[in-house]
């Protein structure tokens, strides 16, 4: 910013000394060359510029009889503000805070100090500063910058001498300022304050750089342990995997598994899960049904016999089902059947074949998730399930259904006013009718008007498909 548009101060000899005056110290009779004052840089004649009323003009100096002199107000802003910091010997100096990398801390809060006293432009080493100030015998080297701060060189200067050097920056001062402001600005105001180099913080730098070399140690010490470990598990893990697979190829052979099925089958009879569930269907070994008894590839992952966990599987989400619910049951899921075996066949379970996609060369060999499917898929062909389509075995659903009764009937509104009509074909099996009806309701209550008759005719729809087709075979059937 050029400063030489409007000079707010103008220099005046009284006595001995020069004081340096603002344009409003100018009294109305002091207008032009009676002010008596020269140009605070180049020592020419000035002239008080004073407007007979407010709205003429900004009240200032000027040069007389010469050109503007370009560095009159960046040099009496300067002499100013040195003045008014030695008349006042106390100023708000900001807060110092220490940073290195991502540390910080906070070493002194900001805060007013009080001088003992100010000396304006000693040299101190090779270096001459604006303003010197000691609080306690401790220097404060104060620089005022108005148009040019400090270069590179200089600051190298002041971090070798290792005195803490603050700069006021006035380079955005408005040259229309009142003095008060200047005043202001210079000593209670922190906007235009910096640490250029301050020894306290380069102290406490010091000791931030020791606490984020120990915290590098510690955390490449760590990075290190971590790794070591990591190395260390996966090794383990190799170990491990190699292991598993020496053991599920044991489980494969077919001479070994005859051996555990024969153990298996001795055991049968006091199997505690074999007991309730028989009891619960009224059967005994003698009368196993055949859906009770399906040969399941990868079967030998139960670690039990057969008719253990397929009557468990039957009795507990097929046979009580329809026994407490009939008509009304709620489709059954992979997954909580899963579930439920894990915990309930704990520790007979051999866990080596319950997941194999982590060793190589077992992809295709069937795991518990496939086994528990692969039965429920039997048990639909039995009739007693139907296979709602999912993306995944693992998120599978199965509606449990019961042969001896119009299952498919069981999701109809009984209040529909084709209900019996729709009943008499299904048991019929006049599938073809059946097809025919269904299409005419679905025209007739849609789903946008009869959600509830729309969603269940859907339903009804594709199962008389599936059982037109011939897929679900029925025990009546037989």
């Amino acid at each position: 910013m050029s400063y030489a548009s409007k000079l707010p101060y103008g220099l005046r000899k009284e006595g001995d000394s020069e004081v340096l005056l603002h344009i409003s110290e100018i009294l109305p009779h002091e207008s032009g060359l009676r002010c008596n004052c020269v140009c605070p840089s180049c020592g020419e004649r000035l002239q008080a510029k004073l407007p007979k009323t407010k709205e003429d003009f900004t009240p200032r100096f000027a040069h007389h009889n010469s050109e503007t002199c370009d560095y009159a107000t960046e040099t009496a802003l300067h002499l100013k503000a040195k003045e008014i910091i030695e008349e006042e010997k106390r100023m708000v100096i900001p807060r110092v805070v220490a940073h290195y990398n991502n540390l910080y801390k906070e070493v002194t809060p900001k805060r007013e100090v009080t001088f003992d006293r100010v000396v304006l432009e000693r040299r101190v080493g090779n270096v001459i500063p604006d303003i010197l100030a000691y609080k306690d015998s401790r220097p404060l080297m104060i620089e005022i910058t108005i148009t040019h701060g400090i270069d590179d060189e200089k600051f190298k200067k002041l971090e070798k001498l290792g005195i803490s050097t603050l700069e006021i920056d006035l380079s955005d001062m408005d040259t229309d300022f009142d003095p008060e402001f200047l005043r202001n600005q210079i000593i209670d105001s922190l906007e235009s304050k910096y640490w250029v180099y301050n020894a306290v913080e380069e102290k406490e730098k010091e000791c931030l750089k020791e606490e984020y070399l120990q915290i590098q140690k510690k955390k490449e010490e760590e990075e290190r342990k971590a790794e070591e470990k990591r190395k260390w598990l996966e090794k383990v893990r190799e170990e491990k995997l190699k292991d598993k697979a020496e053991r599920i190829e044991k489980l494969l052979d077919s001479n070994y598994q005859l051996i555990l099925k024969k153990r298996w089958e001795k055991d049968l009879k006091m199997d505690p899960i074999w007991i309730k569930a028989s009891k619960g269907m009224n059967i005994s070994l003698n009368t196993v049904p055949e859906y009770i008894n399906v040969d399941i590839p990868g079967e030998v992952v139960f670690g039990c016999d057969r008719r253990v966990w397929q009557a468990y599987i039957f009795y507990r989400y097929v046979n009580k089902k329809v026994k407490l619910f009939r008509d009304k049951t709620f489709p059954i899921t992979v997954k909580r059947i899963l579930e439920n075996v894990k915990e309930e066949f704990k520790g007979r379970l051999n866990y080596d074949l319950v997941y194999m996609k982590d060793v190589a060369g077992y992809n295709d060999v069937p795991d518990l998730t496939q086994v528990i499917y692969d039965y429920l898929k039997r048990l639909q062909e039995y009739g007693y399930l139907l296979e709602l389509e999912a993306g995944h075995i693992f998120y599978s659903k199965f509606i449990v259904l019961d042969p001896d009764s119009v299952y498919e009937m069981r999701f109809i509104p009984t209040e529909m006013s084709e209900y019996k009509k729709i009943e008499n074909l299904m048991k019929n099996s006049e599938w073809d009718e059946c097809k025919e009806l269904i299409k005419e309701l679905l025209l007739k209550y849609s789903q946008k008007n009869h959600p509830k008759y729309f969603d269940a005719l859907a339903y009804l729809f594709d199962c008389v498909i599936v059982r037109s087709s011939g897929r679900i075979l029925l025990e009546r059937d037989f």
